[in-house]
């Protein structure tokens, strides 16, 4: 099902964008 690997790998993409504005925020506040 290469529907599901699409979305899999696009959770992956928002999760790590996610993981690195939190660090910054993190780091700024």
């Amino acid at each position: 099902m290469p529907k599901l690997s699409h979305y899999v790998s696009y959770a992956a993409l928002v999760a790590a964008l996610g993981f690195a504005l939190t660090v910054m925020v993190g780091f700024h506040f």
